[in-house]
């Protein structure tokens, strides 16, 4: 896998997206074996497990009331990741760049959002 993205579809969690997918990559860098190796299920799985805190760490800096059933939002399921050729065609495709699709490049070593 070369590239993968995250199309949460809502643009108001972008401070929640890009530390993950910028987790990856440093992971990547790191040379873990769960990152040189990710399938669509094992990022779902991560993201998982992991939005909730990456919302209280970056997201919800100024702590702002928690509205219910934030925790529950920040999940996503298989339909939400995209790999290679994918996240390229979704970039190129899509006229609804707004801050909601976040994907890393491990080639270049680089994240992006649109």
């Amino acid at each position: 896998m070369k590239r993968v993205g995250i199309n949460f579809g809502d643009n108001d969690f972008g401070n929640t997206l890009r530390p993950f997918v910028q987790v990856l990559l440093d992971a990547y860098n790191w040379g873990s074996d769960t990152a040189k190796n990710l399938t669509k299920e094992k990022v779902v799985e991560l993201f998982n497990e992991s939005s909730w805190g990456l919302y209280l760490l970056f997201q919800h800096r100024h702590g702002w009331t928690v509205y219910e059933g934030t925790k529950d939002y920040l999940k996503i399921d298989i339909n939400h990741v995209l790999t290679d050729k994918e996240v390229d065609e979704y970039f190129l495709q899509t006229w609804r760049h707004n801050g909601h699709f976040y994907w890393v490049d491990f080639e270049t070593g680089k994240v992006f959002w649109v």
